[in-house]
């Protein structure tokens, strides 16, 4: 396969704030970074954001997008939401960044699926507005919890479609996108255009519903990755393939090292991929 743009997001390297996620892979060949919002807004709240944004280009990284705007189809408060929503747009365009990803909201009780629709397409539209008047993309990214109120492949491209914005794509992440029982042949079949942006991950064998932090590094899990990535080739996704691993193993270890193994189990299942 045509060797992907690899990127990392700050869940990865989770102790380390921005300017250090920036200067080590400024020193590798990763060129991609997806911002962890918390690490942002400390950042945004010190002052510091033009100096972010020059160290990044002195290093040659793409700062690529945010992670993320949660709550995002059925929030209590639409018009917090929204303000929050405005706020990370400003802070995106600061920067530079084109795209912030937004993750569904959690179900405190049983609602019909007509209802979670509703909501969800009146939110979600809301929001692709607001984003379009920053000229920023939203990246909307389904999770596989059982509480979750977008779960599947076809759910959040059932949404994504309905409100038919330019500024409103799908996140396809391999963890959610295999556990939330969502199919590769299906993955395929969708239009390259709706996928704006790609997670890859791998998850232990668990006797409960995986969590974030069973996540582990490629290659240690039990999801069908070289398929995953064999996919996403055929689909002509050109975009990059961030890895995302919540790990408290992983975040040991020193940031050179997380991103050095990274690079390298990465480009070894890429290597292993045959189209």
């Amino acid at each position: 396969m045509k060797r992907a743009k690899l990127g990392i997001s700050g869940a990865t390297t989770m102790p380390y704030d921005l300017f250090t996620e920036v200067r080590v892979l400024g020193e590798s060949n990763v060129k991609y970074l997806e911002i962890w919002k918390d690490k942002l807004l400390k950042v945004a709240a010190s002052g510091k954001l033009g100096e972010l944004k020059e160290l990044a280009q002195d290093q040659g990284v793409i700062l690529f997008d945010i992670n993320s705007l949660g709550d995002a189809t059925m929030p209590k408060d639409t018009e917090k939401k929204i303000e929050e929503c405005k706020r990370l747009c400003d802070i995106a365009c600061h920067l530079g960044v084109g795209m912030i990803t937004v993750c569904p909201s959690f179900l405190k009780e049983a609602l019909s699926e007509e209802v979670v629709v509703s909501r969800s397409v009146e939110t979600l539209a809301k929001l692709s507005e607001v984003a379009e008047e920053f000229g920023i993309k939203l990246a909307f990214e389904f999770l596989y919890f059982s509480k979750s109120s977008v779960r599947s492949l076809s759910a959040a491209k059932y949404l994504v479609e309905t409100i038919n914005s330019k500024h409103l794509g799908l996140l396809i992440d391999s963890c959610h996108l295999i556990l939330g029982g969502s199919s590769l042949e299906e993955l395929e079949h969708t239009p390259k255009e709706l996928v704006f942006l790609v997670h890859i991950d791998d998850v232990k064998e668990t006797k409960w519903e995986p969590r974030d932090e069973d996540r582990v590094m490629m290659g240690d899990g039990i999801l069908p990755l070289k398929g995953f990535l064999k996919v996403i080739s055929k689909m002509g996704y050109d975009g990059p393939i961030m890895v995302e691993i919540f790990s408290e193993e992983l975040w040991k270890k020193d940031s050179r090292t997380i991103v050095e193994e990274v690079v390298e189990r990465f480009r070894k299942l890429e290597a292993e991929v045959t189209l």
